[in-house]
């Protein structure tokens, strides 16, 4: 994301534990078209390496959304896709092409962030 578009969002994240095996989740709270406020939840009871990997993949949907690529119809079981419209129950996740990009995005999203706190030792 660019500087400027960083600097218009609001992100909560927040850390808990889930009843559910899901790792987190994403969801904008303010508009489905273009939304600048995000929260971000993620289950505390996994690794703090699943941790790190699902705020990563939890941050490209942040992008993915307030860039305008990903949009949700409200009252139809729809999502739009960088101009394509797929039906959410017509897909597996693994096949949904904003999953495709979460998930190839985060290990080199993590990666860079390892990278940046070895240079800082941070």
């Amino acid at each position: 994301m660019s500087q400027r578009l960083c600097n218009a969002l609001s992100i909560t994240i927040v850390f808990r534990k889930f009843k559910s095996s899901y790792h987190g989740w994403c969801a904008w709270q303010d508009s489905n078209f273009r939304p600048r406020e995000f929260e971000i939840e993620i289950n505390n009871s996994k690794s703090r390496k699943a941790q790190l990997a699902t705020l990563a993949h939890e941050m490209v949907h942040v992008k993915q959304w307030a860039r305008g690529e990903l949009f949700d119809y409200l009252l139809e079981e729809k999502t739009r896709w960088q101009g394509a419209v797929y039906k959410r129950d017509g897909l597996d996740y693994y096949d949904e092409p904003w999953e495709i990009e979460a998930h190839g995005r985060e290990l080199g999203l993590v990666e860079r962030y390892k990278r940046y706190c070895r240079k800082n030792k941070a």
